[in-house]
């Protein structure tokens, strides 16, 4: 019995990662992104052990649990940051296990991550680090990029800090620019590692910074895979 249970267990993880969704409409749909029975250890400490979920196209999904339980680990190895030991790694429909770097930059431009601590550029003022990946992409002029830059930094609420340098501002509030940096380059999917913590009083409660992200995916097409200590994440 035991045998028949892990057998079955196994056919259903393969089943949600690999294999395609079928639609009411009979259209074939494959998950986004997905990991399939992916474990990671380091050093004598296990990170992830066997772990399996998809995201179809157009979802939004919270990976949700205590600390230190392996969700910023879940995205680290969705981004290629870390390879697991096993398993594999499903990332915009392509299996990214074995990608290369150069073979991730690629991918980098369709997927992004907002980190817990926003890694900011320290040099740049405000407006320039949401600017940045605009001027990366290219086919897009001055005019243009100050617009989105200015549009950007009013959803996150902190436009008059625009030229200012990330020193000169609250932690809170270098995390809603990396929020609003992330947003600006349209990816097809953003990946937030704890996006209700470290965001500024002016958002309010919990339920009303998740409010703020759910604007985002809204506004812009990119689908949303999300970490939320919160419970109140549901509502998302």
């Amino acid at each position: 019995m035991k045998n028949t249970l892990e057998s079955s267990k196994d056919k259903l993880a393969n089943d949600l990662c690999m294999q395609s969704t079928m639609l009411g409409s009979g259209e074939s749909v494959r998950p986004y992104l997905a990991l399939q029975k992916a474990s990671i250890s380091f050093g004598s400490k296990l990170g992830l052990d066997d772990v399996t979920f998809a995201v179809m196209p157009g979802e939004t999904v919270c990976l949700m649990g205590r600390s230190a339980v392996g969700k910023s680990v879940c995205l680290r190895i969705l981004m290629g940051f870390l390879k697991p030991d096993s398993g594999r790694v499903i990332v915009a429909h392509e299996d990214i296990t074995d990608f290369s770097d150069q073979q991730l930059a690629h991918i980098h431009k369709r997927v992004t991550m907002v980190f817990q601590s926003g890694a900011l550029f320290d040099s740049l003022t405000v407006g320039e680090n949401v600017a940045f990946p605009l001027r990366e992409l290219g086919g897009v002029n001055d005019a243009q990029i100050d617009e989105n830059v200015d549009f950007m930094l009013d959803m996150v609420g902190i436009r008059a800090e625009r030229d200012r340098l990330p020193a000169e501002i609250s932690i809170r509030m270098r995390r809603s620019v990396a929020i609003a940096r992330a947003i600006a380059e349209k990816p097809e999917a953003v990946l937030y590692d704890e996006p209700t913590t470290m965001v500024d009083p002016m958002m309010g409660s919990p339920c009303s910074r998740i409010a703020l992200i759910s604007s985002f995916v809204t506004s812009f097409p990119p689908q949303l895979c999300r970490l939320s200590h919160y419970a109140s994440a549901h509502s998302l």
